[in-house]
């Protein structure tokens, strides 16, 4: 391994992979097979050719549990996807996989029917990332997999997360803090991860400000130019309702703002604890995290599952409430300059 290592690159590298093996990149197949295996070949490419990061690791051995039965019964008829997945995963995917992780609400048993993501982290082995024939037979598989997701939520705003054996190796842990996957539950068995991991405390601030940046732009032009759906965009004051799945997104990401702010402090937890450990510190800013909080919770008791359409619903307008871009970003903006002088 001749190249210099380079913490951006891994990170332009994974976005690339996660792309690769996401249904946005089926045009590629419509120009012919050897597009695909070019950019196959390169991602391939660039895995075997990573160098070990000369930063200081950390050695973290994390259990993680099979996802038991009972786990999946709670609501036979909801959780019939993730029941699905489990089985396409073990019949058609585990010579490709390490593990196949379930994050989030679903693990810990606290979602919220028809709004909680279906958040997953899957482990792709080494011998699959450096083969370009395997990766290819891997992506037709995973891209079919990708339907368990939206067979949850209708409105889920991303795909499956990946993560490979190269990784675990040099992991960057603001992508996926330690304490996230502490509280994983496979798909496949019971397992203890070994992972290297380096704690930058630079890059969650940068993440955190990436979502700052955003609120702030989407405050001044009044519409938020991130994950649009059927041309559409989200504006500000409801100015066009047909954009629930861009709603879903931008609540999504502002109720992210707890955990990444504690991650940046480095003292990262659980997401749901996030919340009531920074409110405290932000009471004259918190009332739009606040709004957002009732609207997931109420959900399941105003909407019926699967949502059908994309129109925001009158009582989720009523309860958020007029110039939501610029109260996201006064929050977001009061966090930002707690975490500049903390790490000063």
């Amino acid at each position: 391994m001749d190249f210099i290592f380079d913490m951006k690159d891994q990170a332009n590298l994974s976005q690339t992979l996660t792309w690769f093996l996401s249904k946005k990149s089926l045009h590629l197949d419509n120009e012919g097979d050897w597009v695909v295996d070019m950019v196959a070949k390169t991602i391939t490419h660039s895995y075997r050719s990573l160098q070990k990061s000369h930063l200081e690791v950390e050695l973290a051995y994390i259990d993680i549990d099979l996802i038991g039965q009972y786990s999946l019964s709670g609501d036979a008829d909801y959780l019939q996807p993730v029941r699905d997945l489990q089985t396409f995963i073990t019949s058609d995917l585990q010579e490709h996989v390490v593990d196949f992780l379930v994050h989030g609400s679903l693990a810990t048993g606290d979602y919220v029917k028809g709004w909680s993501d279906f958040d997953t982290f899957v482990i792709i082995k080494s011998d699959t990332i450096s083969d370009f024939v395997k990766l290819i037979e891997f992506r037709k598989k995973i891209i079919e997999a990708q339907d368990y997701l939206l067979d949850l939520d209708p409105l889920q705003h991303h795909g499956f997360i990946y993560c490979t054996e190269y990784d675990l190796e040099q992991y960057f842990s603001h992508c996926m803090p330690i304490a996230v996957l502490r509280e994983s539950k496979s798909l496949l068995k019971s397992s203890t991860l070994a992972v290297q991991y380096n704690r930058s405390q630079d890059s969650p601030k940068k993440l955190f400000e990436s979502k700052l940046n955003m609120f702030k732009q989407a405050y001044e032009n009044g519409t938020l130019i991130h994950h649009q759906y059927e041309g559409k965009y989200l504006h500000e004051d409801f100015a066009d309702i047909d954009t629930m799945y861009q709603m879903k997104y931008f609540l999504a990401v502002l109720m992210s703002l707890p955990i990444l702010y504690l991650d940046a402090l480095d003292t990262s937890c659980y997401k749901k604890h996030s919340f009531d450990l920074v409110k405290r510190d932000f009471e004259l800013e918190w009332e739009i995290m606040d709004k957002a909080s009732n609207i997931r919770s109420r959900w399941e008791l105003n909407e019926v599952h699967p949502f059908i359409g994309n129109e925001i619903p009158v009582w989720l307008q009523r309860e958020l409430g007029s110039s939501y871009f610029k109260r996201a970003y006064t929050l977001a903006d009061a966090m930002f300059k707690e975490l500049e002088l903390a790490l000063t």
